[in-house]
């Protein structure tokens, strides 16, 4: 087997699982680590969630926490990217139960998936998600960031 192929049989791969899927399902993944899941939702590009984060308290300052003794499941961060202007993001109440389990696969680093309205990146610094006006998100276990469409000169 040639190699080029080799390199690109997880893109082929994850290209057309996504081609096959009903629109609803269409771009449930993971990072490589397992600690990102993407997915859409018929009101979002795509939402991603971290389960693991080693964040210091002035960037998780900056998410709307719930009261985590309230909650007594866990709290995990959300990032919301609507096909239109800045992502939302904040912490969510919830089980496992919620995290959508069929349909699942992994984007390899170094390579981004296109869905209607958003772009999303695998790389091994994280996950890079824009929507189509520049907005988006950069997520990782280190930090995270808001992503602002690039300015026109």
């Amino acid at each position: 087997m040639p190699a080029n192929f080799r390199q690109a049989a997880p893109f082929l791969w994850a290209a057309c699982l996504f081609l096959s899927l009903p629109a609803y399902a269409q771009a449930t993944f993971d990072s490589p680590s397992g600690n990102i899941i993407c997915y859409r939702t018929e009101t979002t590009a795509v939402t991603c969630i971290i389960f693991e984060n080693d964040w210091n308290e002035s960037q998780q300052g900056g998410l709307a926490f719930e009261d985590e003794e309230e909650c007594g499941l866990d709290l995990t961060p959300v990032f919301e990217l609507p096909v239109q202007g800045p992502p939302n993001i904040f912490m969510s109440c919830h089980g496992d139960a919620f995290w959508p389990t069929e349909n699942r696969f992994v984007l390899p680093y170094g390579y981004s998936l296109h869905g209607p309205g958003f772009r999303c990146a695998s790389e091994k610094g994280g996950m890079n998600c824009r929507n189509r006006q520049g907005h988006g998100f950069a997520i990782a276990r280190a930090r995270y960031r808001i992503l602002t469409p690039p300015v026109a000169e």
